[in-house]
């Protein structure tokens, strides 16, 4: 190696130990920094950020940039959130009041009875659990004495389930707990026995099956209002799900989701994310489709003219935290800005 050549080479092997130990940072911030996405400079990173932080740093901007962005970075006072104002725990509740009599009624000086010149009020809240009822049916059978005519009865008023035990509101309970607040039918299946009733999985599983098929067409109206729009956000997420033909573990499948601010989100299950499944989700919508990097939203806008696929803030977002150590004037204003947004 001559010597005109090594100070190019010193300066490489500099810049490459500065890209490492950069890259070395973002791998303690994920597997030793805290979790939260809301902090500004000491943020944990996603796996999907430690992917993209493979890529070296952005490079030195011009002088001009500087001056472009020292107006917009905003002050420490204004990044803080506010804190929220004390709320009190309802509003609107059902009210039993007690009252409780002080023992001492009469004067230990003159004797007469004392009289109320005033109250105490607290409140306590108290909790009283749910319970399962037996919805009895009686339809009484009507006939003549004469014994010409025929018996008269009463028919069957609809039931969510044919045949079945549950009404209408013990379905839309079941559904709820376990869509909304992610409870597995096996623990309701324990909760329902703590009440008393044993209801088995099974039982469960049809009902939820029957409560999905009621649903249909209100789901079918909802996605047909999210196409008839110009603008739609999609995304895909892989789940685990028990499948028969699969010996001795989960398969994998993918839960859909198209919505967009202000309006409804639907989910729609495939077994896999090739272009099929995203075709199916899109149906004949023609507007701007706001989605990640995959490239099977790209692959459907080149068959389909009428499709404007868009990125996402978020994932501008994730490089400009990354670029926070290196260009915090650069990269701040843009951090604070999709915050505010």
């Amino acid at each position: 190696m001559s010597t005109d050549t090594l100070p190019a080479t010193l300066d490489q092997a500099h810049a490459m130990i500065q890209q490492l130990q950069w890259q070395v940072r973002q791998l303690q911030k994920q597997l030793f920094g805290p979790t939260s996405d809301r902090a500004l400079a000491t943020e944990g990173l996603s796996k999907e950020q430690i992917l993209l932080s493979l890529f070296p740093p952005p490079a030195e901007p011009p002088a001009t940039a500087e001056v472009a962005v020292a107006g917009l970075v905003a002050s420490p006072q204004e990044v803080s959130p506010r804190r929220p104002a004390r709320t009190p725990a309802a509003r609107v509740l059902e009210t039993v009041t007690e009252r409780i009599e002080p023992q001492e009624k009469l004067c230990p000086h003159c004797g007469k009875a004392k009289c109320e010149i005033g109250c105490e009020k607290s409140e306590r809240f108290e909790y009283i659990p749910a319970k399962i009822i037996r919805h009895e049916i009686v339809r009484p059978k009507l006939a003549c004495p004469c014994g010409q005519g025929t018996v008269s009865i009463a028919p069957l008023p609809p039931t969510p389930v044919e045949k079945g035990y549950p009404g209408p509101g013990l379905v839309a309970q079941v559904m709820l707990a376990k869509y909304d607040d992610h409870l597995p039918l096996y623990r309701q299946e324990q909760q329902f026995a703590r009440l008393g009733v044993n209801f088995p999985r099974q039982m469960l599983c049809d009902w939820v099956e029957q409560g999905a098929t009621w649903l249909q067409p209100v789901v079918r109206q909802m996605k047909a209002e999210l196409l008839a729009g110009d603008y739609l956000q999609v995304d895909e997420t892989p789940v685990k799900v028990m499948d028969p033909e699969v010996k001795g573990k989960c398969a994998t499948g993918y839960l859909w989701l198209a919505g967009r601010p202000g309006a409804d989100v639907i989910f729609e299950f495939h077994p896999g994310r090739g272009k099929q499944y995203a075709q199916e989700l899109v149906g004949n919508f023609e507007g701007y489709l706001q989605r990640d990097g995959y490239g099977v939203y790209g692959a459907l806008a080149k068959e389909r003219p009428g499709l404007r696929p868009c990125g996402c803030l978020a994932h501008v977002r994730r490089k400009m935290v990354e670029a926070l150590e290196a260009q915090p004037k650069e990269a701040e204003w843009l951090v604070v800005e999709v915050r505010r947004g």
